[in-house]
């Protein structure tokens, strides 16, 4: 009986056991249940991205909003701030005026100015796309549009500045209407102040827009025509380079690498103009023209090639039935072919067409050096500029404040004579008699280069005094030449002199000189002697020295064989020679 009831004694009191073990088990799975619902990545309370999110998007808004959000966050949480005693009490403020005061006048300031900022960046865009709507297409009248969106232009790049200006002026506005009434203590300081920034950013506004007026209007009348017609020169050398690519079968990309590549160092120039004007005027659109001749590379390899594609097989010249697939209409292709046939003869030969592509070449190297001495000129321009109105500032502000300015005296200085010339670097031209090449030009200083190679600094303020022929921007060129001979030469002699000299021109001189040669018997200068004066035309200007020299040089020498030929007797060894440009 013991052992048996120490038995069930024993399994009674296992049994409460056995039930809190499952009841275990039980609890253990349902908690391996809840693990695998919950996913730990996702709690919001350790959620970072999310925060980042929300933190990357509070610092993403404008400053100002961010400032509105704090405040409105602050003053909702404190209902004590609503009143705003503290602000608006004279015992905590500024110059016997509360705060409030203050601190309205320098939110209206700073609301005011990021308002001008955003309403002048985007009216001159709207402005200038109605324009082309309304004009251009409605009225159909684009030399109008484009016109109207020059002006609209200048308004664009002086945007920084027409901002700080009308800022300043309603800033000023603000002051008044605020502290007018009240009139603290630093009234008339502060008031003297603000009138003083009007005229800080006023005096500079009216600096900017004069050269931006300026550098737009100097460049179109320096540049204008020759950027005309070195555009003209690069598309009509664009055309007809088709027939390289027609005739060998390869595209314009290996032209340019096969005639030498681009030319880096002309194309570095063209950039530093860009920049350089950039600086100036923000953006220039109209000087922006500048062509891409260069891009062709060697001039005498581009020109070998083109010539050799347009010319027919085995042939040595060109005609103008040569030129007719390149172009769209027939008189298109005769005005391109005049540009080669420059003796208007029906047929362009190789030196002809050479002497052509190397002009080309030369004058749009000439143009760029120009454009890039003029914009250095300009941005000289607008430091001397910009001091000078620093100075008138000065003046004015002290003026303002109440200081003596009556020895103030007004110093006017010629700072414009660097730019006013008619010179371009490349020119030959000819001042007191002797002839040079412009190597560059500057506010102060112009630089020449004689004949010989030497170089002279001229200072502009006395070239201003000079009478100034510049050849390469003349037109065809006359030239005098004066013999002396005996007195008792017969007019016979001198008219077959005469026809001898225009039959030569006409037969190996007709790519160089006009056959309308005259002569003139001036006067009897002894009793033994009389002057004659042979009007040589030339078909070109004098820019080419070399050129210019070897056909004088030939007709010279034909001179002295005419009057060896027909009997003329000279008096003397000694020949005069005086030139008249004449412009087309």
């Amino acid at each position: 009986m013991g052992a048996a009831e120490v038995s069930i004694n024993l399994e009674d009191e296992s049994i409460p056991d056995i039930k809190d073990e499952l009841k275990r088990e039980h609890q253990h799975e349902q908690k391996l249940k809840r693990s695998k619902t919950f996913n730990w990545g996702k709690d919001k309370s350790t959620d970072t991205s999310t925060i980042k999110e929300r933190k990357s998007f509070f610092k993403r808004l404008p400053l100002f909003f961010q400032n509105v959000i704090f405040a409105v966050i602050v003053i909702c949480g404190n209902d004590k701030s609503v009143a705003f005693t503290k602000y608006t009490s004279k015992t905590f403020g500024i110059e016997n005026l509360p705060v409030l005061f203050w601190s309205v006048y320098l939110s209206v300031s700073w609301t005011t100015y990021y308002l001008l900022d955003f309403l002048f960046k985007v009216l001159p865009e709207i402005f200038n796309k109605l324009v082309y709507l309304i004009i251009g297409l409605i009225l159909e009248n684009i030399r109008v549009a484009s016109k109207v969106s020059g002006y609209i232009d200048y308004s664009r790049h002086l945007q920084k500045y027409i901002t700080y200006f009308t800022w300043s002026i309603l800033n000023f506005i603000t002051y008044i209407a605020i502290f007018g009434m009240q009139k603290p203590g630093s009234y008339e300081i502060v008031q003297k102040i603000c009138i003083s920034i009007c005229v800080i950013f006023g005096v500079s506004l009216i600096e900017k827009f004069c050269l931006q007026i300026f550098a737009v209007h100097f460049h179109k009348r320096a540049y204008s025509d020759r950027l005309e017609n070195q555009n003209y020169c690069e598309n009509l050398l664009e055309k007809l380079s088709k027939s390289i690519r027609i005739s060998e079968d390869v595209t314009l990309e290996q032209i340019e690498k096969e005639n030498g590549g681009i030319n880096d160092k002309f194309n570095s120039i063209r950039a530093k103009v860009f920049l350089d004007l950039t600086k100036v005027n923000e953006k220039v659109d109209d000087v922006a023209l500048i062509s891409g001749v260069l891009r062709y590379g060697n001039p005498y390899k581009f020109g070998k090639r083109l010539f050799d594609s347009l010319a027919k097989e085995n042939s040595d010249r060109i005609y103008l039935s040569d030129f007719l697939k390149y172009f769209a209409t027939t008189e298109e292709a005769e005005e391109a072919f005049l540009f080669f046939d420059k003796d208007n003869n029906g047929d362009v030969i190789k030196s002809e067409f050479k002497q052509t592509i190397l002009e080309v070449f030369n004058e749009d190297e000439s143009l760029e050096k120009s454009i890039f001495q003029s914009s250095q000129a300009i941005s000289k321009l607008d430091n001397v500029v910009s001091f000078f109105s620093y100075i008138v500032i000065l003046f004015i502000i002290l003026a303002i404040f109440g200081v003596n300015t009556t020895g103030f005296l007004t110093v006017a200085v010629s700072l414009w004579a660097g730019l006013a010339f008619a010179l371009d670097v490349g020119d030959r031209v000819e001042i007191d008699g002797e002839q040079f090449f412009v190597k560059e030009f500057g506010l102060n200083t112009t630089v020449f280069k004689s004949i010989e190679g030497l170089e002279i600094y001229s200072p502009n303020f006395v070239l201003l005094g000079k009478s100034i022929r510049n050849i390469r921007r003349s037109g065809p060129t006359s030239e005098s030449v004066r013999i002396t001979i005996a007195l008792d030469t017969s007019l016979e002699k001198i008219e077959n002199l005469n026809k001898f000299l225009i039959n030569y021109i006409k037969a190996e001189e007709s790519r160089e000189f006009f056959p309308d040669l005259i002569y003139i018997v001036n006067n009897i200068v002894s009793d033994n002697a009389m002057t004659l004066t042979f009007w040589l035309s030339h078909k070109s200007n004098w820019q080419m020295a070399g050129r210019k020299i070897k056909r004088r040089n030939r007709f010279m020498m034909k001179l002295r064989e005419g009057v060896q030929l027909h009997g003329i007797q000279l008096t003397s060894l000694k020949m005069e020679y005086h030139d008249i440009h004449t412009v087309n």
